[in-house]
């Protein structure tokens, strides 16, 4: 109660809605912001001129949240969005070559 008698809440409804997060805390519509970034990713990567030894870094780049559990994101796909890169010992990785120099 207030000074004057009136009953009020301690807590606004957001603060409420905050301390109430059962998981983690961000609400879902933060959550989805966050997700959302994988999206942008890709979109803007599938718009870029890549040549043919580095056309699959969108796809690469998109996947990096997927897990093995099919429980990651964007896709959570069953095989967990694993990408066979198709690179073995001997073949060249591009994204060392600047560490590597």
């Amino acid at each position: 109660m207030d000074g004057s008698g009136v009953q009020r809440s301690v807590l606004s409804d957001d603060e409420l809605r905050n301390l109430t997060i059962r998981r983690g805390n961000l609400l879902p519509e933060e959550r989805e912001m966050i997700n959302n970034h994988i999206a942008v990713t890709i979109d803007m990567l599938d718009n870029l001129p890549f040549p043919a030894e580095l056309a699959r870094v969108p796809e690469y780049a998109g996947g990096h949240h997927e897990k093995m559990d099919g429980s990651g994101y964007p896709q959570r796909s069953e095989a967990g969005g694993h990408v066979d890169t198709g690179a073995h010992d001997g073949d060249r990785r591009y994204f060392r070559s600047a560490h590597l120099s």
